[in-house]
């Protein structure tokens, strides 16, 4: 059976990650290879697409980059999941999180693993994905860099980005867990669920903002 493992950064974050980091007033029509997608790439990509490590194919310079820039176009919003590999509720989260991926790819949304801290390395994130078949693209943000952008503060915490860059939904997955360790006999609302639903419909989300519970990113 074909190993499973996917760390792809698909364009579409590459954008938001230029738009995110970019300078006051710095428009996204001035986006170049080389300022900034060349260092969001070095930096987040490149340890792992390279011969011999877990990416499935080289991320090294221009012509690879290119190569794959027509790929992961996004038609509604991207889903950012913030998650670290020894969150256990973070980690519970997971088999849900690829049933959502499966029912909305095809609707035109992205979804991104995003593993926060400095802990984590391409073998730790290639084994956690392997161990739980996350089958979407995985981002090691070492340096807290995009979580800081968002305003990210636990694992797992979602936030659904349209395509110009707004976040139109940010919090938790689904309301199972009350408190940290306080678990829900029965989910009573799937609020991930139900914001794609909505963006998918052409409404806006009902409820934007929800407290995500769970692991809380160390921000220094």
């Amino acid at each position: 059976m074909r190993e499973r493992w996917t760390p792809l950064l698909p364009m579409s974050l590459l954008v938001f990650a230029a738009t995110i980091t970019a300078k006051p007033n710095h428009v996204l029509a001035d986006v170049t290879f080389a300022e900034p997608i060349a260092s969001i790439v070095f930096n987040h990509c490149s340890n792992c697409h390279r011969p011999g490590q877990a990416g499935p194919f080289p991320l090294l310079c221009y012509d690879d980059v290119s190569q794959r820039a027509a790929r992961g176009v996004v038609h509604h919003a991207l889903v950012l999941i913030f998650v670290t590999a020894d969150c256990l509720i973070a980690n519970s989260y997971q088999p849900l999180l690829a049933r959502l991926h499966k029912e909305f790819q095809s609707k035109g949304f992205e979804f991104v693993l995003i593993h926060e801290g400095p802990n984590q390395s391409p073998n730790k994130l290639k084994e956690h994905s392997k161990e739980y078949s996350v089958p979407f693209s995985i981002v090691m943000d070492a340096e807290h860099t995009i979580a800081r952008k968002v305003g990210a503060t636990k694992t797992p915490e979602v936030f659904v980005m349209g395509r110009d860059g707004p976040v139109l939904y940010q919090g938790r997955i689904d309301n199972l867990y009350q408190g940290f360790g306080k678990k829900r006999a029965t989910v009573t609302r799937e609020d991930l669920r139900i914001a794609l639903n909505e963006l998918d419909s052409g409404k806006s989300i009902s409820i934007p903002k929800t407290d995500a519970v769970g692991c809380s990113i160390q921000l220094k």
